[in-house]
């Protein structure tokens, strides 16, 4: 059986792919904003993309999301992992650090 989050979040993924639906405020106002970030590749697995960066609000500690599912190729606003949803801020190259 599959779990639950994964379901989820391939039922959002098709929705943007095959309906071109996009998350709004009931899906992005409690995702946490990623700055500074990268993407990268999953130690683990290299077919697996996560983003890596700094959570807004936080420690300042860098942190990995955990597996891509989906990405706003358009404005690069937010990412879809098997979780949950993401905010995207700032990428690195444009944070000056």
């Amino acid at each position: 059986m599959m779990n639950r989050n994964l379901v989820a979040a391939l039922v959002d993924r098709d929705r943007i792919r095959k309906d071109g639906w996009r998350p709004g405020p009931d899906e992005l106002d409690g995702a946490p904003l990623i700055d500074d970030y990268v993407w990268a590749r999953d130690g683990d697995d290299p077919n697996v993309v996560v983003v890596i960066g700094v959570v807004a609000g936080s420690d300042g500690r860098v942190v990995a999301t955990p597996a891509l599912v989906e990405v706003d190729r358009e404005s690069r606003q937010w990412v879809r992992t098997v979780t949950g949803w993401y905010r995207l801020g700032r990428p690195r190259e444009e944070s000056g650090r």
